[in-house]
């Protein structure tokens, strides 16, 4: 009868009941665990600099992903291993809130050091440290599959450069190459214009997502990150002040000009040489 599957109800509400479990703290050991090094490999994850001499360990950047892909698997690869590709820094991180709703996930994230990407926490960090933000979001995963081409939500995008010039944190653009080609999504074209309007009011993703073998699984598609030239933007500037939406603009203009350099930098060394990004 009904207990036969009974098993299958307490699984569920152990899982589910993770999300009452403590999570909050950097866990080196977790992030080096059996399961990141398999994904590392499996991605065959490598990272690149435009021009790494230039940076400063003391300077507090803004560390600008994209894109998010239908899972950001780049920049949750890269927070694994931070502490090698920024030796010399410290490097904090904001996600989407509902993601850290999500039993397990919130949890990997949690021991990753990652707050809630509110205005509040990424100006809070930004204050000790450098902090990376994937910029794309959930709108962001609606853009990723097969095409000619890259395609980025960045154009209406500005709240990480308010953030930025608030503090006056230098914008490094990262592109991860490879990211949107991991999975396929029935869902995340035009054709479901409802399903997406439907996702982003409610601030969760709803597609039937597939990859290799026509299962949830990732494509074995390499990731590489790549770190472009930050962006400066002068000295902190406060929101009340009669430049500060200049400021923004301008500075935003100039992070475009940044990651399309970047992407270009880079995109032979990924074997792309044919594949325009467009924003």
């Amino acid at each position: 009868g009904v207990w036969r599957y009974s098993w299958m109800l307490y699984t569920w509400i152990a899982i589910m009941s993770t999300v009452l479990l403590p999570c909050s703290g950097y866990w080196p050991e977790f992030l080096d665990s059996w399961l990141f090094r398999s994904w590392r490999r499996y991605f065959s994850f490598s990272y690149v600099f435009s021009d790494f001499d230039a940076l400063s360990p003391e300077t507090k950047y803004t560390l600008a992903e994209l894109p998010h892909g239908i899972m950001p698997f780049g920049p949750i690869l890269a927070g694994t291993v931070a502490r090698q590709i920024f030796p010399d820094w410290e490097v904090g991180a904001i996600t989407a809130s509902n993601a850290l709703r999500v039993p397990l996930i919130k949890h990997m994230f949690g021991w990753m050091g990652a707050k809630a990407a509110t205005k509040e926490n990424f100006l809070k960090i930004l204050e000790r440290t450098s902090c990376a933000v994937v910029v794309g979001g959930l709108a962001e995963m609606f853009m990723c599959g097969e095409g000619p081409c890259e395609r980025v939500l960045l154009s209406t995008r500005k709240g990480f450069v308010r953030c930025a010039v608030q503090r006056g944190s230098p914008i490094m653009p990262v592109y991860h190459f490879g990211l949107s080609q991991l999975n396929e999504a029935i869902g995340a074209d035009n054709s479901f214009i409802k399903l997406k309007s439907f996702s982003r009011k409610t601030k969760m993703a709803f597609m039937i997502i597939y990859g290799r073998w026509f299962t949830p699984a990732p494509k074995r598609v390499p990731i590489m990150m790549a770190c472009g030239r930050p962006v400066e933007v002068g000295e902190p500037m406060e929101p009340d002040h009669p430049d500060f939406a200049a400021r923004v603009d301008e500075m935003h203009s100039k992070f475009i000009e940044a990651l399309l350099q970047t992407y270009d930098d880079h995109k032979a060394a990924y074997g792309w040489e044919n594949r325009p990004l467009i924003i």
